[in-house]
């Protein structure tokens, strides 16, 4: 299954976590075909700054600043576009005017990217990008695909982690996983569920045996979900594994990807609400905050701004 990708942007701040994002958009780009825009947010000077008060010393030192600091991160995206050349894959620059999160989330619409791809951490002050509150943000305020690079592709997606509640979306995420793993890789399907022991909606005298059926219950109908989705996909060299947990989802992720190391972590950004709820913004912002591998969020372009 080749995804159909055109764009990827990449967000740089010209640190070696940026760097690691980078990595990821030329191997992507090398397996879907896309190109790549680097893009740099930061103050861009506009002609109509040195109108406003043309002797003011301070204005005057400000613009200079300005346009420095403008020229070298000019010149950093050029030579980063030349290497990426080089490397046999297409390549623009464009420096954004604007804060990090929402001028990255503007660029990528703009360029209609069906990826971004940012790193987790950066610098501080005027050349300050991608924090890891930055990554957060885009991944709650983009609805294109968000991809947060915590590690090095050095050799491709080979173990690749999908978190699922079976949802159209979530589908959507275990399809771009089957596009972006390794040949010969594996994908584990993986559920977390939650039934609350005490509460409104399980009464705190319900003894533990009693709910024993119920949780066998729904361990089953997840494993027939789980089962039914992989055998609708079955073909090629990809291996398929299925695990199915009863924790919080928000923690159960992290869990996992402290305990199996995936190369990559491919999950939906929204799902359902209620007794089923599941991939909702908030875990996906969590996975982007504790899992120790790089994660993809993946959008439905459809739906609206609220998480």
């Amino acid at each position: 299954m080749k995804l159909a990708w055109r764009t990827i942007l990449v967000g740089t701040d010209f640190s070696p976590e940026s760097q690691l994002a980078l990595e990821h958009a030329v191997h992507i780009a090398r397996r879907t075909g896309a190109r790549l825009v680097l893009a740099h947010a930061g103050t861009v000077l506009h002609s109509a700054d040195a109108t406003l008060a043309p002797e003011s010393p301070a204005l005057i030192e400000y613009t200079r600043i300005v346009a420095e600091h403008e020229a070298e991160n000019r010149s950093h995206l050029d030579d980063l576009v030349g290497s990426v050349r080089a490397r046999g894959v297409e390549a623009d620059e464009r420096l954004v005017d604007g804060f990090p999160d929402t001028g990255l989330v503007e660029a990528a619409d703009e360029v209609e990217a069906d990826l971004i791809a940012i790193g987790t951490h950066g610098r501080t002050g005027i050349k300050r990008f991608v924090l890891g509150s930055v990554a957060e943000r885009v991944v709650r305020l983009s609805r294109r695909h968000v991809l947060v690079a915590r590690d090095a592709a050095t050799h491709g997606y080979r173990r690749v982690l999908v978190p699922t509640d079976f949802s159209p979306l979530a589908e959507r995420a275990l399809d771009t996983a089957i596009g972006l793993v390794a040949d010969g890789g594996s994908i584990e399907l993986f559920h977390a569920w939650h039934l609350p022991l005490t509460g409104s909606l399980v009464p705190g005298r319900v003894s533990e045996a009693a709910l024993e059926p119920v949780r066998l219950s729904v361990e089953q109908g997840a494993r027939d979900k789980a089962e039914a989705l992989i055998a609708a996909r079955r073909g090629g060299s990809i291996r398929f594994e299925i695990t199915i947990v009863n924790e919080p989802p928000a923690r159960a992720i992290a869990d996992r990807a402290e305990e199996v190391r995936p190369d990559l972590v491919v999950m939906g950004g929204h799902g359902h609400r209620g007794l089923r709820r599941w991939i909702l913004g908030s875990v996906a912002e969590a996975a982007v905050r504790h899992a120790p591998a790089s994660v993809l969020v993946v959008h439905d372009r459809r739906a609206g701004s609220e998480s």
